[in-house]
């Protein structure tokens, strides 16, 4: 939520990485280290199209490597889908307990990311959704951190439900049976 809120503010924090995440005192996880910080170039645009004077300079590559989406390692200007990809990049690590090397391109990150599906690391309802996020063309990946936050909350509700759905089920099931065997303990009982 924090990278969201910096979005809506069209600030782009182009080093998202696990040290630039704290958990405070109080127990709030913050979002630190706006270093690198800069206004999202499409909102800073003069009438030209030229960028202005916070833009993400065309050829500069700034930011922690193994974290960087493609277009960000390339020189290319940064915007909110390089965060999302960065966020999915520390997702992954966080899920599968590994960091990606400095030289990680996306389909490494990918890769490893299956993997931890795979191996259960990663939960099976959770990878498509990051992965989603990890894609190499910037216009393939989720479009804000609102519509990926939103689609993993929506699909975490659906899995408590079917969880919900499937031990009521259970339940039921069970006092079927505890009633049948009442059922027939009675008529046992009453011969």
């Amino acid at each position: 939520r924090g990278l969201a809120a910096a979005h809506d503010r069209e600030l782009v924090h182009r080093d998202f990485k696990p040290d630039n995440v704290m958990v405070g005192e109080d127990g709030r996880v913050r979002v630190m280290d706006f270093g690198l910080a800069r206004l999202d170039a499409r909102e800073i645009t003069a009438d030209g199209g030229a960028p202005g004077p916070h833009a993400t300079v065309v050829g500069a590559v700034l930011g922690t490597p193994g974290y960087m989406a493609p277009e960000q390692r390339e020189g290319r200007s940064a915007g909110v889908v390089s965060d999302i990809y960065a966020y999915c990049v520390v997702v992954c690590e966080l899920l599968t307990g590994k960091g990606p090397p400095p030289d990680a391109d996306a389909d490494t990150v990918r890769a490893a990311l299956r993997h931890g599906a795979a191996s259960g690391a990663v939960p099976r309802w959770l990878a498509p959704l990051v992965e989603r996020g990890l894609d190499p063309r910037p216009g393939a990946r989720w479009p804000t951190m609102h519509a990926l936050l939103d689609a993993i909350e929506a699909a975490m509700a659906r899995r408590r439900q079917r969880r919900i759905a499937g031990r009521t089920a259970a339940a039921a099931l069970i006092a079927g049976v505890v009633a049948l065997g009442g059922v027939a303990l009675h008529g046992w009982w009453d011969r």
